[in-house]
């Protein structure tokens, strides 16, 4: 068998290529001792990189999720303190109870407190739509999904929620029952509703009808981490969403004698025009009129609590929602940590050896060198 020879070239070129690894492996320790990574290429680890991309998509997911809730949440608590105002009261107005105890306690024996008491309800009136006009940042709260534009806003006697008379009757349908399969309108369809209504309520529009409607109740659905999931028609499954849109409509009530500061108002200028001596009405359909308003207003007071309540527990729901998603972000930031996190002493280990290994190389190539000179001066 020949003996191998070894020439000073092919030395050097191994010695080169070891002393590359050497200073690779050194680079790629140091930087993992840097970034406190597994990998910083997906070519690293091709499977923990797809299962961190996941895990930190989902963390980008929540985090935007906590921020819509967040934001909700300061809404609705901007919403529950002005409704608050209208229904417990303040310094200048007595609350929705004091209302009542207010308007029971007027007999016909005190009936001389009338007129002083319906200027207290016609600035009560005015003051709960004040409160319904309030605004979160340069959005208004209660006006539904159309944040830009003032809801409430009085017409002489009438009150207009977004340009439309809130007592206009109510109609059990909405303009999408008058569409066709293709979409468009079946416009004889909807005269004939619109014919039957107009003819039972005169003076009132069909058309005001229905966007009284679809105003009450209209949506603005946000994600929170419900879920955000489409039905097979491509359209949005309701309970897999929050709808932040909150309409005046629905806490002051809309449709004939179901307002709330339209009944009030009305009721305050009956009051206002009796006898202030004897408070005597100006009329007997004025006397039947308050009476009615009194029930009428009593069974308002009464839903527009209602609403309050279900206020509270739509924000108490938010901040619920909110602690299980912090929860859910930290659980993901735990997982992308044991994924991609190098452990640090771990990581330090790593590169002390690659510094030992390439100040040995060092030394080898030193050697190495040394021993080509002498043989090339021989």
């Amino acid at each position: 068998m020949g003996a191998v020879r070894i020439t000073t070239n092919g030395l050097y070129r191994n010695y080169r290529t070891n002393l590359t690894k050497n200073i690779n492996r050194l680079n790629d320790t140091m930087t993992d001792v840097q970034t406190e990574r597994k990998f910083n290429a997906y070519a690293e680890d091709p499977v923990a990189a797809s299962k961190a991309w996941r895990l930190r998509r989902d963390y980008w997911r929540t985090g935007d999720q906590i921020d819509n809730n967040n934001q909700i949440i300061s809404k609705y608590e901007s919403a529950y303190s002005a409704m608050a105002a209208v229904v417990d009261g303040d310094t200048e107005h007595p609350g929705l109870d004091g209302i009542l105890a207010s308007i029971e306690g007027v007999s016909d024996s005190a009936g001389s407190s009338r007129s002083a008491l319906g200027r207290d309800l016609i600035s009560t009136a005015e003051s709960i739509v004040s409160m319904m006009n309030s605004r979160y940042g340069d959005d208004f709260i209660f006006a539904g999904a159309d944040g830009e534009n003032i809801p409430f806003e009085w017409d002489g006697d009438k009150l207009l929620y977004r340009g439309v008379d809130v007592s206009t009757p109510k109609t059990d349908y909405v303009t999408a029952d008058f569409l066709d399969s293709d979409g468009n309108l079946d416009q004889a369809k909807f005269d004939e509703q619109k014919e039957l209504y107009e003819d039972a309520h005169p003076g009132y529009s069909f058309k005001d009808a229905l966007k009284l409607n679809e105003m009450a109740n209209e949506t603005t659905y946000v994600d929170i981490g419900l879920g955000m999931k489409e039905d097979a028609d491509g359209n949005l499954i309701t309970g897999s969403a929050f709808n932040s849109a909150v309409s005046g409509l629905q806490f002051l009530n809309y449709g004939e004698d179901n307002n709330l500061a339209v009944l009030m108002r009305e009721l305050g200028q009956i009051f206002e025009n009796t006898d202030p001596e004897t408070g005597s009405y100006a009329s007997d359909a004025d006397k039947e009129r308050a009476d009615e308003l009194l029930n009428k207003i009593h069974d308002a007071v009464r839903y527009s609590q209602g609403q309050h309540v279900k206020l509270s527990a739509d924000a108490k729901f938010l901040k619920t929602n909110l602690q299980q998603l912090e929860t859910n972000k930290s659980q993901l930031n735990e997982q992308i940590m044991d994924t991609e996190g190098m452990d640090p002493a771990e990581a330090i280990t790593e590169m002390s050896w690659a510094q030992y290994c390439y100040n040995a190389a060092l030394r080898i190539g030193t050697n190495i060198l040394s021993q080509s000179l002498i043989d090339y001066m021989s």
